[in-house]
């Protein structure tokens, strides 16, 4: 199967694009290509001539850098170079977010439809349908992803019914495995026409992008795709009902609406069904027909002390797979991917990161260290800096 990353920046403070991969989102994207190729042998990237020059300047393995099919691309919409390469697709394919770890790679033999998504995009608790507070919540975030644009374009898009969707089953796309390239790339047009028709408005809100991306390609293959709308019902289009990992509302403040991590840290993963994982189905099969009942698990609950216990993570395969999605930019998260590289591929790559960075940033007064590597140094005694000046 081919893996495929795609990325291309956006405008910065809606006036400048930088062309660059920050450094706390490389450490990312370098865990995520060293393990596709360890699970899948193989990955390649679509991107433009800016990216491209970068990561091969660190050495990133890709078996294949595409700068054509995204080349030209300026938008100021994040999931529209994703949705770019997905209208030209001509082979069946899974693309990842460059933010998606695979620790244990996940069979599609057992799917029941040709196109596959990560879990649930918006999931609600049902235990919280009398908590008018989390209630609230949920619809206030609903809203400002969805169905507002859903509200004010129902007309243009009345054809595939975007008030009628169910909204605990629009996917998350940061794992998307397409089986039949020509129904997904013809689902995927039909959504960009109804996108350049109203780009400055989708453009102009934070979430637009993903409004397209997850709900109007995916009410299209609905429309076009009869067994993926069977697969849907079933919640069958899905390798997890939830998202693969949830962290507690203590952490959240909600004045800044930033996430503080604090220890001892708690959170919760998700797992993906076990269709997915062939290993546990044939035994659960194999005791099921043996008269034995089997208990579901469906998520486990980690807690991590201190910073100090960071390092008894360094190994840690989040039960298959993990998407931080925006908790990457806070240094526990880039200090447990930095740890990981560093313990199951090698410190040679945390140095090829760094040396990189060190010159690149000369020109932009930034600090030599993240603060994932501060964490990282703090925890193992490695040194970055030392490291770097003998290179």
């Amino acid at each position: 199967m081919k893996l495929v990353h795609s990325y291309v920046p956006t405008s910065f403070n809606g006036s400048k694009t930088y062309p660059v991969i920050w450094k706390e989102l490389m450490y990312g994207q370098l865990l995520s290509v060293l393990l596709a190729k360890r699970e899948y042998g193989n990955i390649s990237f679509y991107t433009n001539e800016d990216i491209a020059k970068q990561v091969l300047d660190i050495g990133i393995p890709y078996d294949e850098i595409n700068t054509e099919v995204l080349g030209e691309v300026k938008s100021n919409c994040y999931t529209y170079p994703k949705m770019k390469f997905f209208s030209q697709l001509t082979e069946p394919c899974m693309h990842i977010d460059t933010d998606t770890y695979i620790f244990d790679r996940i069979d599609f033999s057992t799917a029941k439809t040709n196109t596959v998504y990560a879990h649930a995009d918006q999931p609600f608790d049902l235990g919280y349908a009398n908590d008018t507070k989390m209630l609230s919540e949920f619809i206030t975030n609903v809203s400002e992803v969805y169905t507002s644009l859903a509200t004010l374009h129902e007309d243009q898009l009345k054809d595939i019914n975007p008030l009628g969707v169910d909204l605990m089953k629009i996917p998350n796309g940061c794992i998307t495995y397409i089986n039949n390239p020509e129904v997904f790339r013809q689902a995927t047009n039909l959504a960009l026409d109804y996108y350049y028709k109203n780009q400055n408005v989708i453009d102009s809100l934070k979430y637009g992008g993903v409004y397209v991306e997850q709900m109007v390609i995916h009410l299209y293959l609905m429309k076009l795709d009869p067994e993926y709308k069977i697969a849907v019902e079933r919640g069958d289009h899905l390798l997890s009902m939830n998202r693969f990992m949830t962290i507690g509302g203590e952490y959240f403040d909600k004045e800044t609406k930033t996430t503080k991590y604090t220890f001892p840290f708690k959170f919760k993963i998700n797992l993906i069904k076990d269709d997915f994982k062939p290993e546990i189905a044939s035994l659960k099969n194999e005791l099921t027909e043996k008269g034995y009942s089997i208990a579901k698990e469906t998520s486990k609950e980690v807690t991590i002390e201190n910073k100090e216990q960071l390092a008894d993570y360094f190994r840690f395969g989040f039960y298959g797979v993990h998407h931080p999605s925006f908790n990457k930019w806070d240094p526990i998260f880039e200090c447990l991917t930095i740890g990981y590289i560093a313990e199951n591929f090698g410190e040679e790559w945390l140095q090829k990161v760094h040396r990189s960075f060190t010159k690149f940033y000369v020109g932009y007064e930034l600090p030599a260290l993240s603060r994932g590597e501060k964490l990282y140094e703090e925890i193992t005694g490695y040194k970055f800096n030392k490291i770097n000046s003998v290179l």
